[in-house]
């Protein structure tokens, strides 16, 4: 059913809500998958609702496709209540803020959940523009670069460009959650 929605849209638009949920005393930090465990987002927290961005996603790109399905859970997992693993060149240009991974039962995984073989390159590193990262994850630039580029861009910010560059600026990123994920259809 998502396929046909996609193929029956222009531009398939994505919606995503960002917050900065600071973690309790109670959370666990754990080291060696530099996570939070899922178990312990304890939604009581001092949780600040940063706002939401859309990305219009590409019709043809079957990361874009594979993008979607981890936004919906569509093959179980699903993005929601993922952290932002960091940001690439932070404060110079081509700056980008990485989600690297999705939420399991068993916590972070970048496992690809389909099977993708694309490899086109961006012209430049344009503000907005949103890449594959690894095998599930995506990141996002927020500074123009022109002598940049990336693999496989899926889609480009088409609003709410200004909240991921507040989220780069917050310290430490691992606090900036992805809290609402939804799809617009025109």
């Amino acid at each position: 059913a998502l396929q046909n929605l996609l193929l029956g849209s222009e531009h398939p638009e994505a919606f995503i809500t960002l917050t900065i949920d600071q973690p309790t005393k109670e959370s666990e930090w754990d080291k060696g998958h530099n996570n939070w465990h899922l178990k312990n987002i304890n939604k009581d927290n001092n949780v600040n609702n940063l706002g939401t961005f859309c990305i219009s996603l590409k019709k043809k790109s079957r990361y874009a496709h594979q993008f979607l399905a981890l936004c919906f859970g569509t093959f179980g997992p699903s993005y929601k209540n993922s952290r932002a693993w960091g940001i690439v060149d932070k404060g110079l240009p081509g700056e980008s803020i990485i989600f690297d991974g999705y939420l399991t039962e068993f916590g972070r995984s970048q496992k690809a959940l389909m099977s993708v073989h694309e490899d086109e390159r961006s012209a430049a590193l344009y503000e907005g523009m949103v890449f594959k990262q690894g095998d599930a994850g995506f990141l996002i630039c927020t500074k123009y670069y022109p002598d940049e580029y990336f693999l496989n861009p899926i889609g480009i910010v088409v609003s709410g460009l200004d909240i991921l560059c507040k989220a780069t600026c917050h310290e430490p990123i691992n606090d900036i959650v992805i809290s609402d994920i939804g799809l617009i259809v025109d």
